[in-house]
């Protein structure tokens, strides 16, 4: 009766959570639409999404299951999965007069965002009750880490950040071959770069070839996969030519955006970004570089994770495996805004794994 008791005790608390997430997006969605203007396209991602998805989906309810089922492992190196769910919205949509395709998809982040958080309360659940002991700073860590303002932020917009951290999130909270698998095979064909998110989770230490074989090999073919789409496939293109395009390509920054990229040194350029890019973050140091609010929450986001990484840690959020994936986007990336949304989800990642296994 008492293990019942406690059973039904810790469901209430996850419903509860579960409702205060819900509830926390709801507010940020009011705060952002009513109160400070952000319009529901205020991410060009988010217009292109709902522009073409009509153009890149491959998945339809006008299909059987076998016909999805083959399209899903056809595209599954494309990485745009998320135009198949947005297409879904609106197919849903003519059965369903009940909500807009827009509102479905925003309703599918809360969902989401609610869902991690609650995985990630019973996981702290577990670890004390193992444990037997209260960790104070361990609890409000992850209680600051489930609410961040950015991460909610991602929620209630047409962006497919949320259902990639919960992709990434299901690993490092049930750490197994299954749900390592499930990660691999939903992860990729949402972002074609998703495997290089495992370099963050790896510990590159001498028994880390035997304790992380199979995500060593999942890890070599998520990025052989990206390499292939990106440069390989392409023949008339050397990786060279390719870094060289990168560095100067055109992703779409913001005004707000002025972080200088060092693009009009060429190579040399390439290279101090990739080092100067990931001190910066890591540190938090790049709000003092932007006179937006957006960039602030961040940087503070990012400062005080690391005050509470170094309380429970006792040292700074930092390993190999986290600095060389910040480094390998920042070649990639020459718009400071698009490598925040690549690397914010990357330290979430890292936070997560080193609080709750601690």
């Amino acid at each position: 009766m008492q293990l019942l008791k406690k059973l039904n005790n810790q469901n209430f608390y996850l419903f509860i959570f579960f409702l205060i997430s819900i509830l926390a997006s709801v507010l940020v969605l009011i705060i952002e639409r009513k109160v400070l203007g952000l319009g529901p396209l205020y991410h060009p991602d988010s217009e292109h999404y709902l522009k073409h998805q009509s153009t890149y989906f491959y998945l339809s309810l006008d299909q059987s299951i076998f016909e999805n089922l083959y399209k899903y492992i056809k595209h599954f190196t494309t990485g745009s999965l998320y135009y198949s769910i947005v297409h879904l919205a609106f197919e849903i949509k003519e059965f369903f007069n009940f909500s807009t395709p827009y509102r479905s998809l925003i309703k599918l982040n809360i969902f989401f965002y609610a869902l991690t958080n609650v995985l990630i309360l019973n996981c702290l659940i577990k670890k004390i009750d193992k444990e037997k002991k209260i960790d104070f700073i361990t609890i409000v860590a992850v209680i600051f880490f489930c609410f961040l303002p950015y991460k909610i932020h991602l929620s209630v917009n047409i962006l497919k950040e949320t259902l990639i951290l919960f992709f990434l999130y299901v690993y490092v909270l049930f750490p197994n071959k299954l749900t390592f698998i499930t990660s691999f095979i939903f992860g990729i064909p949402l972002r074609l770069s998703f495997g290089f998110y495992y370099l963050v989770i790896l510990d590159f230490n001498k028994k880390f070839l035997k304790k992380y074989f199979l995500l060593i090999i999942l890890t070599i073919i998520g990025i052989t996969i990206w390499y292939y789409r990106n440069i390989y496939s392409h023949t008339d293109i050397s990786l060279i030519e390719y870094l060289k395009n990168r560095n100067v390509a055109d992703m779409g920054g913001r005004d707000f955006d002025a972080m200088p990229n060092f693009s009009e040194f060429g190579m040399f350029g390439l290279v101090l970004r990739s080092i100067v890019w990931p001190i910066t973050f890591l540190s938090g140091t790049f709000m003092f570089f932007s006179k937006s609010i957006y960039i602030y929450i961040i940087g503070l986001e990012i400062i005080l994770l690391q005050i509470l990484y170094y309380f429970n840690n006792k040292r700074l959020m930092i390993s190999f495996g986290l600095f060389l994936f910040l480094f390998l986007v920042a070649i990639y990336a020459n718009s400071y805004t698009a490598y925040i949304r690549y690397c914010y989800l990357a330290i979430n990642l890292y936070f997560l794994k080193i609080i709750l296994n601690k």
